[in-house]
């Protein structure tokens, strides 16, 4: 009883913590949004967005101090990161703010890549397994018992065995994502802008593509199962009547005559 209560204390925690950090994680997105939206505006539009701020804040909002505090190079002008970096530091923990603040520009470090790799190839290798694996599976019984009834072909059945494949994992998708995170990976706290840097985007695919191509490969295992033989006594039985056909085809027909009396 007492591990089973640690257990699910254990899956509330984390489902807490989740919750919470897809709750930052949408703040982040927010602020960042609000920054691009601004730095999209015309000077005249930037001038009403302040205009009207100043007017709903008239008492408690010290324009000047703001602006101070968010130039941090002391060089009289506010930039993009500079303006984001401040924002952040307003209305996000400070933890957080400090990962998406003056850096959030800057390329992401090696570990933070390395963790790009993992979160991203991991998920993967469970989709490679779980669709290769139900493919076969269901492939070599549709194939052994759909077969007595109607004629179709071994690329047939893979076809058929590939469709149950996709059905399930529908179904499946959530749960080898869920199981991804159980095993601890950290989040690469990446901001919306390193997210979107090519070579980070380059390492997730890549990460992905040799995630699934593992998996596929360790789905195959069923294979070492499946029992080949009266495949392979049928079609060596195929193969000869087909020679003899050809054989039977190429003599002359005075022969296949005497052959026939």
């Amino acid at each position: 009883m007492r591990v089973i209560k640690a257990y699910l204390g254990k899956v509330h925690r984390g489902h807490r913590i989740r919750k919470a950090t897809r709750a930052l994680q949408e703040k982040k997105d927010n602020i960042s949004k609000v920054v691009n939206d601004f730095e999209a505006l015309s000077i005249q539009d930037k001038e009403q967005v302040i205009t009207r701020v100043l007017a709903n804040h008239k008492k408690d909002f010290n324009l000047e101090k703001h602006f101070a505090d968010a130039d941090v190079n002391k060089d009289g002008k506010l930039t993009a990161v500079e303006f984001q970096s401040y924002i952040a530091s307003q209305f996000l923990p400070k933890t957080l703010s400090d990962s998406i603040g003056h850096s959030s520009m800057e390329p992401p470090t090696a570990r933070q890549l390395r963790l790009v790799m993992l979160a991203s190839g991991i998920p993967f290798i469970g989709f490679g397994v779980v669709d290769n694996l139900i493919m076969l599976t269901a492939g070599d019984f549709l194939e052994t018992n759909i077969r007595l009834m109607l004629p179709i072909s071994i690329v047939a059945a893979a076809g058929l065995g590939n469709c149950v494949a996709d059905v399930m994992g529908l179904s499946l998708g959530g749960v080898i994502e869920s199981f991804a995170r159980k095993l601890g990976i950290q989040d690469p706290q990446l901001s919306s802008t390193q997210a979107r840097m090519a070579h980070v985007r380059t390492i997730s695919y890549f990460s992905q593509a040799i995630g699934i191509s593992f998996g596929c490969l360790v789905g195959m295992c069923p294979l070492l199962f499946m029992d080949f033989d009266d495949e392979d006594e049928d079609e060596a039985k195929e193969a000869a009547k087909k020679r003899y056909r050809v054989r039977m085809s190429a003599m002359p027909s005075d022969v296949m005559a005497t052959a026939s009396d």
